[in-house]
């Protein structure tokens, strides 16, 4: 390193969870120095767009954890060498172009190998067309997350674009379109606003309630006394019409066994 430059250190490892081919980076955290935080970006998005079937840009990290300073592009990456990564091949397919669904095999290893060194020449390309296009997407992507980051901080309330929107002034038919259809989410909202009663309406209701119930009260115990007079009525007519005397003398008799003696 001291007699010549190193542009790009590289292991390669297999992967046996995530799916297609992809690069693990360094500095992704180095966002003070934007040059450097997209240039590190510069290869691996090369190397999708020469194979976009098999490598995936997307699914590149570019975090250095605690637990990954030993490894040997951290390594490299500390002692000067901006590109370090390591390229890791999936055990489980590709979801990308022809080859979703699908595992590698030998000859499509074997290709990586080609787009690999094809890819680095074209970062090394004297005529740096690849190179700036590339950079000018990096930063199109990079403006794109930062507005998403944005619009997820923020939380602006239907009043608001209510009110930004109508005061636009705009006589075209897409403005009017939206302002319509804004004006009428916010009177399905106002129609869905539960209408709170007041404290004498409340009072009135409950008053309601109790009477009825005290009615019903009333109505059931004026059913069931008559009914309970009438089943006890039927069991003093069920008795039997017999004088006590009858039932002594019954008792009194002698039994057929008290004249053997």
């Amino acid at each position: 390193m001291e007699k010549r430059e190193v542009i790009l250190y590289c292991d390669l490892h297999g992967h046996s969870r995530k799916e297609n081919i992809f690069m693990y980076g360094c500095g992704g955290s180095d966002k003070c120095n934007k040059a450097l935080y997209l240039q590190q970006r510069i290869f691996p998005l090369m190397m999708s767009k020469n194979c976009p079937d098999k490598f995936s840009f997307s699914a590149c990290k570019f975090n250095v954890q605690r637990s990954k300073e030993g490894t040997g592009r951290v390594v490299m990456w500390k002692m000067g060498i901006r590109n370090s990564f390591t390229m890791e091949a999936t055990f489980c397919g590709s979801t990308l172009g022809d080859k979703r669904g699908t595992h590698f095999n030998t000859k499509d290893l074997e290709s990586m190998g080609y787009h690999f060194c094809d890819s680095l020449l074209d970062y090394c390309d004297p005529d740096r067309t690849k190179y700036y296009q590339c950079l000018k997407e990096l930063e199109e992507m990079q403006k794109h997350i930062n507005l998403e980051k944005v619009l997820d901080d923020s939380d602006t309330s239907l009043k608001e674009i209510t009110v930004e929107s109508s005061s636009r002034g705009s006589d075209s038919s897409e403005s009017n379109e939206s302002q319509s259809y804004i004006l009428k989410l916010t009177s399905q909202i106002k129609a869905k606003k539960k209408h709170l009663r007041t404290k004498k309406e409340r009072n009135s209701t409950l008053a309601r309630h109790k009477n009825a119930r005290e009615e019903r009260e009333v109505c059931g115990r004026g059913y069931l006394i008559p009914r309970h007079k009438e089943s006890n009525s039927d069991v003093k007519d069920a008795k039997p019409n017999v004088s006590d005397d009858r039932i002594f003398d019954y008792f009194r008799r002698p039994f057929p066994n008290q004249d053997l003696e």
